[in-house]
């Protein structure tokens, strides 16, 4: 994906380096996600049906970040699914190979393998699990959050130069739904009078 990412780059002549102190919102017209890209990056939707499937970055740098719907979880509370998204032993090294093996643009011929993984659950409400994954010519940053019907993922790669680990932090820690707000108020209600999750 690297040279469709060089051309899009080229077309729209967007300098090559990081523009992490500016972002721009990229919202998905299905509705289903948005995130924070830096502002000298482009946007390349690959307007799958089922899914959305979005390209950012530069010659250097993508992140490939996904939606996709998970009809198994849409009736499930959100309480369940926020507690779910935050279960740090549902994600072991195998469940994250084998999720990051199903995104073959970045992990060819089930390349993926865990190097070190994560649960970040401060600073902000929804949970976070994160990983560090050699893939078969470099790392790739991922990163995995749970909403009801609804699974969103992000890798980021480096092909050339530094990593820009302040700007994959910003997009990743930015990705969110449309219905967050809402969503986050019934995990609250649900949670009144709960005894906390084990």
């Amino acid at each position: 994906m690297r040279c469709l990412a060089f051309a899009a780059v080229a077309s729209l002549g967007l300098a090559a380096a990081s523009g992490g102190a500016h972002a721009r919102v990229w919202s998905d017209p299905g509705g289903r996600v948005s995130f924070d890209a830096p502002s000298s990056w482009s946007v390349m939707d690959q307007h799958q049906p089922a899914m959305t499937y979005v390209i950012v970055g530069n010659a250097d740098v993508e992140c490939h970040v996904l939606a996709i719907p998970r009809p198994e979880t849409a009736t499930v509370s959100a309480r369940a699914v926020y507690n779910a998204g935050g279960a740090d032993a549902t994600y072991t090294d195998e469940a994250w190979a084998r999720t990051a093996n199903g995104i073959t643009t970045v992990f060819q011929g089930n390349s993926a393998r865990v190097v070190s993984r994560a649960s970040e659950k401060d600073g902000r409400f929804w949970p976070i699990q994160r990983a560090e994954i050699q893939a078969a010519a470099r790392i790739v940053h991922g990163a995995i959050q749970l909403r009801p019907g609804l699974e969103l993922q992000t890798y980021c790669q480096t092909y050339e130069g530094a990593e820009p680990m302040a700007d994959y932090e910003a997009l990743i820690r930015s990705v969110a739904t449309p219905n967050d707000a809402a969503l986050q108020a019934q995990v609250e209600q649900e949670q009144v009078g709960q005894p906390a999750p084990q």
